[in-house]
């Protein structure tokens, strides 16, 4: 069977289709909200996790641990945090909202997914930049008068 050239006939019919315009709006919104948000997230909990604190290899290994835990299992967990009836988001606020099954409030628990199963992977490459910064730059910097914020 001969292969017959379409040009850009199927990109045309993708960006005429309303489904596939609004699949790839939600897919602009996933990656505008998660990607900062582990970014941001991910840098908090790198620069917590640089000072010697009591149990930081276990608090390293539990930030980490949503990245190696399959999609399907942490997906299961979020299902049951946010169910509708019984959830334990709605027990903590005390009300019923139907979080998973409602298309405004849909999202939001999706964007916390992608954010929380993210966050080690940033919190890993933030940590090794921090860890790879000598104890002479801290010192020489605190001879010149710099603190905590500048």
């Amino acid at each position: 069977m001969p292969n017959t050239f379409v040009g850009f006939s199927n990109y045309a019919k993708a960006f005429g289709d309303s489904v596939a315009i609004h699949a790839f709006i939600n897919t602009f919104l996933y990656a505008l909200i998660t990607v900062p948000g582990q970014m941001f997230f991910g840098l908090l909990i790198a620069l917590a996790l640089n000072k010697k604190i009591f149990a930081q290899t276990t608090f390293r290994l539990l930030y980490y641990f949503p990245v190696i835990t399959s999609w399907v299992v942490v997906s299961f967990i979020f299902s049951y945090l946010f169910a509708g009836y019984g959830g334990l988001i709605n027990y903590i606020l005390h009300t019923n909202i139907h979080w998973l099954s409602t298309p405004s409030t849909a999202m939001i628990p999706i964007y916390i997914l992608g954010i929380w199963k993210g966050i080690g992977w940033s919190m890993l490459i933030f940590l090794a930049g921090l860890q790879g910064i000598p104890i002479q730059l801290y010192e020489a910097a605190k001879l010149d008068g710099a603190n905590r914020w500048n």
